[in-house]
């Protein structure tokens, strides 16, 4: 759905970056040891080299006139040619178990990437900043670590966010709030925009050195010879680097806290979907399972549901077998690092006979959970994936079955949760109207005569949506394919107690949320 790497092959180009480099080396002080710089005390109109400490290049220079809150910043001129570094060394206390990173910076006229790293040793430690042109626009750009390489994935903010419409584009000339705050050690970073926490969770380089160099560095993209370099200046000012958090910054709300009377929180991911490129990567925290595996070992569900097209089998039916040969063994062993039990249901890319071979032997089962009964039936017919109706069927006998497995849970006084590929609710806005419509009327029939209290699925590779309709509760979960980086995509989770359930999104990178104006609701009764 959202294939983030995609829209990194606008930045391939991205080894000619100009390097703007301020090193922050220190040995072992206090708090006190906490670095500001507002440049008031340098000499404008002149380069930054030579001035306090500072080494730079000419295109690097301070301004009058043009600070955020005082009168001087630091001005940004990017060139044709590759760029050379300023930098300045301070101390970095060795006992900061968390450092935050507080800056500044005007926008240009034209979207200009301006991406503020931070490097140890070599090694990538973070990384955020204002992006470029292309389908970024120029929201933010994030990098994150695959390992110990510093040539980090890419990965950008929606140009607008698909449940409210509001634009993440920065406005030419305006100034913007960058923050990072680094988890020394959980190896992880936040980075937030005027004070909001936009993307959490991030990876670090697994190898940082325990001794070296922190080296804080701007990136930007280079210009075309006959740009008008006026149009890509940018300015920075009101530089913090310390251990305390700065003032405005809200806290990222990474896990949704759990009830006290939770009877079950459940984990719901749709659609992975993997292919054979990303089998090749398996482990990698960019490749979809990676960061998906470790987003819901944080959320510290009771048990996890996949709704189907746990992998991506289609094309030529001659080739089914050995596509599975390839994907189903990288899903289930990727599968191995998840911390809770988890619960399969076939999608339309899962073939029933190779899904029963490599995944469960049963297409429809049912199990308890604190009270809860979870009923999980097949709804499509994936002999042929690459049919593009995209609706569902469930057979007159599976409706014996079901009714079978409501009639016993209802007599326990459960409350019932079905989980299946397609939705039987006959959806028209906002989604894209599929639904199950063979054996679908019957099968809302029983979810009224049982009170089921919710139907979970996935299909629709957009975005979580619900619809109440007499006692159940119709819940599709977004897209996980490429990664959930974004919001629309990402997990859905759900605490489940006696009298209604909470309801949360959680995109593998982003902090969670529960408002989705028309969308989905965050409770459902």
């Amino acid at each position: 759905m959202f294939n983030l790497f995609k829209r990194a092959k606008f930045y391939t180009g991205l080894g000619l970056l100009l390097l703007l480099t301020l090193a922050l080396s220190f040995a072992t002080q206090a708090r006190a040891g906490a670095y500001k710089e507002d440049f008031e005390s340098l000499t404008a109109g002149a380069s930054l080299s030579g001035q306090a400490g500072w080494t730079a290049e000419s295109f690097v220079t301070v301004e009058e006139g043009s600070g955020h809150t005082g009168k001087k910043a630091l001005r940004v001129a990017p060139t044709p040619a590759a760029g050379r570094a300023f930098q300045r060394t301070l101390e970095w206390d060795a006992g900061w178990k968390e450092v935050w990173v507080d800056a500044y910076l005007r926008i240009p006229r034209s979207p200009q990437l301006a991406l503020l790293e931070v490097q140890k040793g070599g090694q990538m430690v973070a990384a955020g900043g204002p992006g470029g042109p292309g389908e970024a626009g120029s929201g933010f750009v994030f990098r994150s670590s695959r390992g110990q390489n510093i040539g980090w994935p890419r990965m950008y903010e929606r140009a607008s966010n698909p449940y409210t419409g509001e634009s993440s584009q920065l406005k030419p000339e305006t100034w913007v709030r960058l923050t990072m705050r680094l988890d020394l050690e959980k190896k992880e970073f936040e980075v937030y925009r005027d004070g909001k926490c936009v993307f959490s969770e991030m990876e670090m380089a697994k190898a940082l050195p325990a001794a070296g160099e922190y080296i804080l560095r701007l990136t930007t993209s280079p210009i075309k010879a006959e740009a008008n370099p006026a149009d890509f200046t940018f300015y920075i000012d009101d530089l913090y680097l310390g251990p305390d958090k700065p003032a405005g910054i809200e806290p990222a709300q990474v896990v949704p806290p759990r009830p006290k009377n939770t009877l079950v929180r459940v984990v719901v991911v749709g659609d992975t979907q993997i292919s054979a490129s990303e089998a090749k990567s398996k482990g990698s925290p960019f490749g979809t399972l990676g960061p998906i595996i470790a987003t819901a070992n944080r959320l510290e569900p009771d048990l996890v549901l996949f709704v189907g097209d746990q992998v991506n089998i289609g094309g030529d039916p001659a080739t089914f077998k050995d596509q599975a040969a390839v994907l189903y063994p990288v899903w289930t062993e990727e599968m191995k690092r998840l911390k809770a039990p988890y619960y399969t249901t076939p999608g339309n890319h899962d073939p029933h006979a190779l899904y029963k071979q490599y995944l469960r032997p049963e297409l429809d089962y049912s199990f308890e959970k604190n009270g809860v009964t979870f009923i999980s039936f097949s709804s499509s017919a994936p002999e042929n994936p690459d049919d593009w109706s995209h609706n569902g069927k469930v057979s007159p006998e599976q409706l014996a079955w079901l009714e079978k497995e409501m009639a016993k849970a209802a007599a326990k006084k459960n409350r019932i949760v079905t989980f299946t590929h397609i939705t039987s609710h006959p959806n028209k806005h906002p989604l894209v109207g599929w639904y199950i419509q063979e054996g679908g009327a019957e099968l809302r029939a029983l979810y009224d005569k049982y009170g089921v209290f919710a139907e979970l699925s996935g299909h629709m590779h957009r975005w979580l949506a619900s619809w109440k309709e007499n006692k159940t509760w119709y819940l599709v979960a977004p897209g996980t394919m490429g990664g959930g980086y974004v919001a629309g995509a990402g997990l859905a989770v759900y605490d489940i107690l006696p009298d209604k359930a909470f309801q949360y999104e959680k995109p593998t990178k982003m902090p969670y949320f529960n408002s989705w104006g028309q969308w989905a609701k965050p409770e459902l009764d």
